[in-house]
Order: C-alpha cells, then structure tokens, then sequence
C-alpha cells in the first residue's frame, strides 16, 4: 500500500500495527483513535519534509488524502491533494498518481461536479489497469465511477466497474478496504431497480463492515439509507431509530448538508407517523437558515419538501406552495426526477385546496411527463435487475470457490508444517549425534598413528561439514573404517558374519553412542537400531545381562 508507517491501514481498519498483525477483529476504533493515525502521518510527513525526502513526502500525501476521505474531512483532504497536485514527481509515480486521481474524483463527486469526477476516475482506472501495485487506488475508483454511472442511469457500465471492482476485492487484500463501499454501491443499485429487501441486505452488509473497520462516515451514510428504505417500506419505528443515529453521527462529524437530509427524512416519517408537530421542529432550524437562498443542493430540495408537506398538512396552503415550489427547482436542477413527480404531485393537491383548477393541471400534466421519462429508463433498469442477479449468483459461487480453496490451502499448510517440525526434529538430532561423533573421532586422534592421522583429519573435516547437511556416505563410511581399522579386524574375527549394516552399528556403539544418537545419524527408526543390536549380541554370543557397548571396546583394547 501507499503507507509505510508504524500504522496500518490493513482492511481499512486504522489500528497499530500490532493489533493488525494479531488480526485482533474486535479492535473498531473510535474516530479519536482513527485521528491519531492521521497524526502519525502527518508527523511522518514532516519527518520526510525535513529530510527532504521528495518521494517519501508525495506517498504521505497520497495516505493522509486517503485517510481523510475515510474520516469525512473533504477540506482537509483537498488540501492535501492540492499539495500533491503541485509536485512534478507526481508524474512518475502510478501508484500514488492512481490514488490521486480516485481521491480527486470521489471529492469532485462528492461536490456533485460530475464531469470533473468522470475525467479523474478515469484516468485513475487506466493507471490502476496498467499497473497491477495501484491496487488501493485502482479500487476506490472503480467504486466512484461505478456510483457516478449508477446516479447518470448507465446501471450497466455501473455493473461492469463493480464487477471489476469485486475481482479485485478477492484477489488483492489491499482492495479489501473498498468491500463495504462496493456493498453500498450494489445496496443502491438494488434500490433504484425497486429490489428493496436486496437493497436492505447490501446496506447492512455494508455497515457491518464500516463498523468493523471504525469507519463512522460509512457507517452514518448506511443508516441513512437503510432509514430511508425502511421508510419506504411502511416500518416507520424502524426507520426513525436508523434516521436518529445516523443524525448523531452526521452532527458528530459536522458533516451539514447529509445531517440536513437525514432531518428531512425524520421529519417525513414523523409526518407518516401524525406527528406534524414534531416533524416541524426537526427542520425548522435548517430551514431558516435557508430563507432567502438561493442553495439548490440536493438535500435543501428534500428540506424544502418535507417543509411543503408538513406546511400543507398544517392546512397552510400557500406556505406550502412557496416551499414546494422551491423544492421542484432544487429536485430539476439536480436532476432528481422521482423527487420532482412526488413534487409535482403534492404541488397539485395544494393548488386543489387553493381552488387553483388551472395550476393544478398543468403540475398534473408535468408530473405525467416525468413519469413517461422514468417510464422510459424502466427498460434499463429491467435489465440491470437480470445481471445484478447473474452477479449476485457469480459472487455467492466464487465465494464459495474461494472458501473451498481457503480450507484446502490451510490443510496443506498445516500438513507441511507438521512435515517441517518433523524435519527439523530429525535434523536437530543428527547434528546432536554428528557432534557427539566428532568428539569421539577427536579423542581417538591423538591416538593415530603415521598415514592414518592424515585422513582423521579428513574425516574430520568431512563431519563438520556434514553438521548442517546429510553426511556424505561412501566417504564418511570409509574415513571411519581407516581410522579404526584395527577395531574392525578384530570384529570380524570374533564374528565373521557380521553384516556391513551391523559392522556399522557396532562401530558407532565402540563410540560409545546410544541408540538415539545412531538412530539420528543413520536415518533409521529406534526399533531398527533396537533389532540390530539384537542381532549383533546373538552372533557375538553374548548373554542378556553382558553390556555390548562395553563388551566391543575390549575388542580394541
């Protein structure tokens, strides 16, 4: 990733790197605790500065930018992309330039300037696809342009960039950190097709995961949505507790123009709840900081309908013409065209009440209108219903392709991991024996007499060698048998039918080695050495209680 630091943005959780590599899961930090990264950063990025570390200062921008995204600061962040925009080094770095480009185009988006969102996600989507290590940014523009397609009505290209997008995601745990954003994505594509239970099941997927990950925008913009569409389904309590905390999470982050929505959708469940009252006083506030503006944003068109409707459930007739005219010019200007029908509607039911026959036509024959052009994108979006499927069936199989995979590949380790504890077992011990060998061969040097010394040097020399790797066969058998060649006269003619297997033994046993040690250096079982000795003892004609050990080194005596 982007970042290099003593913390880690592992799974788009912001915790130590200690409590990442434990893979601690219950770790959600808070936003405090999500801030104290970004001032690691930001410590680590005047250290680079300091040292001048042109390179090392253009990643930390790129990461701060990303946490800040991630924290819902949009000023912060811009300010440091505008950082990294200036620096020509920027240029020659795709993997921050990838980052760049998907952090300026979600910012674009976010300010609903969609053809400069377009151009940045782009470009950050063709470095990300030419470069296999943009992972991070590669993902998090996929996830915009993806949204940006969604909110233009292309749900198919929106299906593709997520597609994309999930490929990923199961490939690359850097692009983990935008699995609950593409959850989000599906959730409102779901949505806008009228798969409403679909939609609710991607959205608490999605805020399961910003939970964990200590994400509070993702979370607060969740509940949000999940508010909303439990509103639309008639669960009017349930709708008001998701509404309620997301609102507290909104004002939490001083995030305003979504705390303003989240406030409209309040006031509007409380109106479907015949509360009028109470839905008044939660709108009231930003409402008159409203007058006389001329803020056409989306969440202001939502306020000023909500506003409308609770004015003319009040029996307010012109109040709520003036606030509902409001809100159709902000719902047109942003384009909002199921807003603007529900406008049009209630627009007409006022202009009813008002006696105003003409005018309430003409919001009729507008709001047909409208819905002949929603009518005319219901073609698309029958089709984006039948490959959101196809892709909800590809991801639960790959899911459990990849999950299949998973518990085989950990079986294998763990099955190579026994083999290699085993392994090195069997290694510590030969070298144990090796070294108890090249004892014994040292002490019998200085007993060595003319040629022979020569080659116990030798076959010294072969055992340390040997201390780290198998001995070395032929040659180690043979340095042994010159070295104590007269032993083995001697053996032979106490015991002439002695196989070269047993002579072995019997060698290593005059060595004073037990039966482990021998059993380590020959590669063989303890039951094997065990079966040899019985055999030596019955061809030397040995009784049980006589010691074999002591019993050959009188042979060389």
């Amino acid at each position: 990733m982007i970042h290099k630091s003593a913390t880690t943005l592992s799974a788009g959780r912001f915790v130590p790197a200690a409590q990442a590599k434990r893979g601690d899961r219950n770790c959600a930090p808070s936003l405090k605790e999500a801030g104290l990264v970004l001032e690691e950063a930001q410590r680590a990025l005047q250290r680079a500065e300091t040292d001048g570390n042109v390179k090392e200062q253009l990643r930390l921008r790129c990461y701060c930018a990303l946490i800040c995204f991630h924290l819902g600061r949009p000023k912060q962040m811009q300010g440091y992309l505008e950082e990294a925009s200036r620096m020509p080094e920027l240029a020659q770095s795709p993997a921050a330039g990838c980052l760049f480009h998907a952090m300026m185009g979600l910012d674009a988006l976010a300010r609903n300037e969609k053809q400069t969102a377009s151009q940045h996600l782009n470009k950050a989507v063709a470095i990300g696809a030419a470069n296999p290590d943009c992972v991070a940014g590669h993902a998090q523009a996929l996830n915009g342009l993806a949204d940006l397609h969604r909110q233009a009505g292309d749900y198919s290209i929106a299906l593709r960039c997520l597609q994309q997008l999930q490929q990923l995601i199961q490939q690359h745990e850097e692009a983990q950190t935008a699995e609950a954003s593409y959850c989000s994505n599906i959730g409102a594509l779901y949505r806008d097709i009228g798969d409403v239970d679909r939609s609710i099941d991607c959205y608490e997927r999605a805020r399961r995961l910003y939970r964990q990950k200590g994400n509070q925008c993702g979370t607060a913009e969740t509940l949000l949505e999940l508010g909303r569409l439990s509103l639309t389904r008639g669960r009017h309590d349930c709708a008001l507790d998701l509404l309620h905390q997301a609102l507290t999470l909104f004002e939490d982050l001083q995030r305003g123009a979504d705390g303003i929505t989240t406030r409209a959708f309040i006031s509007l469940t409380l109106q479907a709840m015949g509360r009028t009252d109470e839905a008044l006083a939660y709108i009231r506030e930003p409402l008159e900081r409203q007058t006389g503006t001329q803020d056409r944003r989306p969440p202001f068109a939502l306020l000023h309908f909500a506003a409308g409707c609770a004015m003319r459930a009040m029996g307010r007739p012109e109040e709520a013409r003036i606030l509902l005219e409001k809100a159709r010019d902000a719902a047109l200007l942003t384009k909002d065209r199921q807003l603007a029908m529900r406008i049009y509607e209630h627009m007409a039911e006022v202009a009813e009440a008002r006696n105003d026959v003409r005018s309430a036509l003409g919001y009729h024959r507008q709001g047909e209108a409208l819905r002949e052009e929603l009518l005319g994108a219901e073609r698309q979006r029958d089709i984006a219903r039948l490959e959101l499927q196809e892709l909800q069936a590809d991801s639960e199989e790959e899911t459990q392709f990849l999950r299949r995979n998973r518990d085989i590949a950990r079986r294998q380790v763990q099955e190579r991991q026994a083999e290699i504890d085993k392994l090195n077992v069997k290694i510590s011990a030969h070298n144990a024996a090796l070294q108890r060998l090249h004892t014994q061969v040292q002490a019998h040097r200085e007993l060595a007499r003319g040629g022979s010394r020569g080659f116990v040097d030798e076959l010294l020399t072969t055992i340390s060698a040997a201390l780290d790797q198998p001995a070395e066969g032929a040659r180690f058998d043979a340095g042994l048998q010159s070295v104590f060649a007269d032993f083995l006269t001697a053996l032979r003619g106490r015991c002439p039918h002695l196989s070269p297997a047993e002579m072995r033994i019997c060698l290593l046993l005059r060595l004073e080695m037990d039966s482990k040690e021998i059993a380590a250096l020959l590669h063989n079982s303890l039951e094997t050495i065990h079966t040899h000795r019985r055999h030596i003892r019955r061809k030397l004609g040995l009784a049980q209680q006589v010691n074999l050990s002591v019993e050959l080194g009188k042979l060389s005596a």
